[in-house]
């Protein structure tokens, strides 16, 4: 089951927006902020963080491909599903991107109907998440 976000548009070179996006230790910021959109976020190191959700508990996500500059793929550990998490960066102009977070989940076929409304959900929060990162 593949689940895509919203596009968001960030107003910031792509360059500056991977260098971000591809070191979780970027985000901590985002970490002492608290919550965001029912999620929060708990940085490790540059490859791996934590999510703290209160739907699906905390999931660890780790960096495990980075393609400069469109790129980040991320493998998700302690989610109810397997699966993978994509990081989709498009330039939009020199100074503005856009950002798609994709997840692509091992769903049966009988739970796609049910888990399908709140993986959309988790990726648009998780999405809403990254483009609030400060890219100045």
């Amino acid at each position: 089951m593949k689940v895509s976000s919203t596009p968001r548009e960030i107003k910031a070179p792509i360059a500056l927006v991977f260098a971000k996006v591809s070191n979780f230790e970027n985000l901590r910021p985002l970490a002492e902020k608290g919550a965001v959109g029912g999620v929060s976020i708990v940085v490790q190191n540059r490859d791996t963080c934590f999510l703290e959700t209160s739907i699906v508990g905390n999931i660890e996500l780790t960096i495990v491909q980075r393609e400069e500059p469109t790129l980040v793929s991320v493998s998700p550990k302690g989610a109810p599903v397997n699966g993978s998490l994509s990081l989709i960066l498009t330039p939009l102009s020199e100074e503005t991107t856009s950002l798609t977070l994709t997840l692509e989940a091992d769903v049966p076929i009988f739970a796609k109907a049910m888990v399908a409304k709140p993986m959309s959900e988790g990726v648009e929060k998780v999405a809403e998440l990254l483009s609030s990162i400060s890219f100045n």
